[in-house]
């Protein structure tokens, strides 16, 4: 959603990449400041330690081939939040996280939420209090008010 109508080195050539809107529930949106997030504000409940993300054996880093401190500039091209500056118009953006996540710091969704709105983009952020990533309250509380999100954005279209 943040490259929409870009051509990026994921696409095909001819590929169109333009999308009406997003749901991004828990995703990450800036990999180096992850940890720096987690230090600031932890999760707020019980549950297993938090994920390290600037170690090489991390899951970012494996992905990046090295740690992702050591090549903020690779990091970068795989960061959503990197490209908002050079998308022509951004689709509308439901955001969700929740405040016991492990895995992904919720800023993550509130940095991008903030970027986005810079840009001018239609964005809806849900914070669920207590919720880990993958918790079952977001099928539960956003499955219903995500379904009329569309609706709203196809009725308006």
């Amino acid at each position: 959603g943040v490259t929409s109508g870009q051509t990026t080195e994921f696409d095909e050539p001819g590929d169109d990449s333009s999308v009406s809107a997003v749901i991004d529930w828990y995703g990450p949106s800036d990999f180096l400041v992850m940890d720096d997030q987690f230090a600031a504000e932890p999760p707020s409940g019980d549950g297993p330690l938090v994920q390290a993300h600037n170690p090489a054996n991390s899951p970012e880093s494996r992905f990046l081939g090295a740690s992702i401190q050591d090549v903020p500039e690779v990091a970068a091209r795989a960061n959503p939040i990197t490209y908002l500056e050079e998308t022509p118009a951004l689709p509308a953006f439901f955001l969700a996280s929740g405040t016991n996540d492990r895995l992904v710091p919720y800023r993550q969704t509130t940095i991008l939420a903030d970027a986005l709105r810079a840009r001018g983009a239609e964005v809806v952020v849900r914070i669920l209090k207590g919720a880990s990533h993958a918790d079952h309250q977001f099928e539960t509380l956003l499955a219903g008010p995500v379904i009329e999100w569309l609706k709203s954005l196809r009725a308006s279209s």
